[in-house]
């Protein structure tokens, strides 16, 4: 296997003896000329880089690094791969992708509403990349998973939402908390993108998750028994979110930062989301094998813990 990274130092220290097995290549997304090299003589890539900051982030200077590392760069990189003669390109999205969608399931036919600047330049690489496909013939295979649990996680999400359950201060706006809100185990990940490696139709989207029809108040519930505290919450009506999204999102914009609660997040925060991965259960043969709560949210606590990010 080789890996495309941006420093190998950086990388060889992440990477434990792992890296001893791996073939290191530096290259960088947003610079095409450096991935020079980066796809000769292999037969696939499992493209999985995404910029670094919050999803909803929307300061100064976010749209362009979004695009420049998420769409862009995944395009710069599917071209190196055409260079080299080609070979299947997997490309890890994110129901992020989809904005917020109409409608009480989503599929891969339901069309796309992305608002934020993150949700953008995810979709818009999904429609470059499929571009490439119809023009270029590039063989290209796209998996859209939810939001990602499991071991190895730094930073993110999950890592927030413990922390503010630990101190109670989890917002639940208007006493809500029966909303689906799907998760993925790392591990079924990997599965998924495996599958759409070898079984996957070129030019095809696939959603995936852990089918195991969580809500909102099930996640929060196993979270506050994780952290140790049975009022992870912190009840807010929805009047006062309202008025608190529309009042400080302008002026949080204005001064190039993200907005604690934007209208886009009260959306998605709303939004029941049950997301139909039939297609890639017909087709790839996906079967998630961590649906547990506890498994998915348990092996997150504890590396979480571990590694002393808790």
């Amino acid at each position: 296997m080789r890996a495309l990274v941006r420093d190998e130092g950086r990388a060889r220290r992440r990477l434990g003896v792992l890296a001893d097995s791996l073939t290191l290549q530096v290259g960088d997304l947003t610079k095409p000329a450096s991935l020079r090299g980066a796809c000769d003589g292999v037969d696939s890539v499992i493209h999985a880089a995404i910029a670094n900051m919050h999803t909803f982030a929307a300061g100064r200077g976010d749209d362009a690094r979004f695009l420049a590392v998420n769409a862009e760069g995944s395009v710069a990189l599917a071209r190196e791969l055409l260079r080299a003669g080609g070979g299947r390109f997997v490309h890890t999205s994110s129901t992020a992708s989809m904005g917020t969608p109409d409608g009480e399931v989503a599929s891969e036919a339901t069309p796309c509403k992305p608002l934020t600047p993150y949700q953008v330049s995810k979709r818009r690489a999904e429609e470059a990349l499929l571009e490439l496909h119809e023009r270029d013939g590039l063989d290209v295979v796209i998996v859209r998973p939810c939001l990602v649990a499991g071991p190895g996680k730094d930073g993110g999400e999950l890592l927030s939402l413990f922390k503010m359950c630990r101190r109670g201060l989890v917002p639940i706006f208007g006493g809500k908390t029966q909303m689906r809100k799907p998760l993925i185990d790392v591990r079924d990940l990997v599965s998924a993108l495996l599958l759409a490696r070898t079984r996957g139709r070129s030019g095809e989207i696939y959603l995936v998750h852990s089918d195991g029809d969580h809500t909102l108040g099930e996640i929060l519930e196993v979270c506050g028994r994780l952290v140790g505290t049975t009022r992870p919450a912190l009840r807010i009506p929805m009047p006062v979110a309202r008025l608190a999204s529309a009042a400080t999102t302008p002026l949080a914009r204005l001064v190039g930062i993200s907005p604690p609660l934007s209208p886009e997040r009260l959306a998605l925060y709303l939004t029941s989301r049950h997301i139909d991965i039939s297609k890639a259960r017909s087709e790839l043969g996906y079967e998630p094998a961590h649906q547990d709560l506890y498994d998915l949210l348990g092996s997150t606590y504890l590396h979480y813990v571990r590694t002393g990010q808790l």
